[in-house]
């Protein structure tokens, strides 16, 4: 197995002239920033196969991942949370 090799650890924030910012808004920019700081520090989370295909087993970056990817879908209407 290969691992993702260390890297710097960088600011969350690009130039605002530099067109290439695209972190996402709240609150699924939140979810982002939590899940990228979890899983650049996690050894479980960086573990790649040969081919670069992720195998590691992080509970804690699934769930991260999990958060980010309900955080960009929304709300669901009907689902007794927020009204019909």
């Amino acid at each position: 197995m290969l691992t993702v090799p260390e890297v710097e650890k960088a600011t969350l924030t690009l130039p605002e002239d530099s067109g290439t910012n695209q972190c996402p808004g709240a609150p699924e920019g939140a979810a982002y920033v939590r899940m990228l700081l979890h899983c650049s520090g996690c050894w479980d989370c960086r573990i790649v196969d040969d081919d670069g295909e992720a195998v590691g087993d992080c509970v804690t970056g699934g769930r991260l991942h999990e958060e980010y990817r309900q955080a960009r879908r929304g709300p669901v209407l009907g689902n007794g949370l927020w009204g019909t």
